[in-house]
């Protein structure tokens, strides 16, 4: 039954609303930050800080995006996401830190991008703070893995 129902949810149409940003190819190589005297790992397509079995911060790296090829984004493209900072750790620069360092790992080979909701104040600030600029919105009614009534704008709002 809960099989049923999570198929069910993804017929629902759902309306997408992101802001696109991307790292400047042209910015210099960043060494990779430090906390507490932690090393940043790279595992797969995960770049995390851990201490103790605490998960401080995670930030994913994707080699393809569905959401921006329907836009007619086309590679080599990276896109960061699914980033995340324990509340103890918040307001520490881990994460504009991170985004930078990986802005500038990928940036020599590939277009480097990061997406994230309009409402989301703080990350984009991090965003900002790291060298991302703001390319645009992305808006489109998402039917499972295709996009309909697509809206490219150069505005925030």
């Amino acid at each position: 039954m809960n099989e049923v129902v999570k198929f069910l949810n993804k017929l629902k149409p759902q309306w997408a609303d992101m802001l696109v940003f991307y790292f400047p190819q042209d910015s210099p190589k960043v060494e990779p930050p430090v906390v507490n005297g932690i090393d940043l790992k790279e595992e797969g397509n995960e770049f995390i800080f851990q201490e103790n079995g605490l998960l401080i911060h995670r930030s994913r790296v994707f080699y393809k995006s569905n959401f921006l090829s329907n836009f007619n984004f086309s590679g080599p493209l990276i896109t960061i996401g699914d980033c995340f900072t324990d509340d103890r750790y918040r307001g520490k620069g881990i994460y504009p830190q991170v985004l930078k360092y990986l802005g500038s790992k990928f940036s020599p080979e590939r277009q480097v991008f990061i997406l994230v909701a309009p409402e989301n104040l703080s990350s984009i600030k991090g965003i900002e703070k790291a060298g991302f600029i703001f390319l645009g919105r992305l808006q489109g009614l998402r039917i499972l893995i295709f996009y309909f009534f697509k809206k490219l704008s150069i505005s925030r709002l």
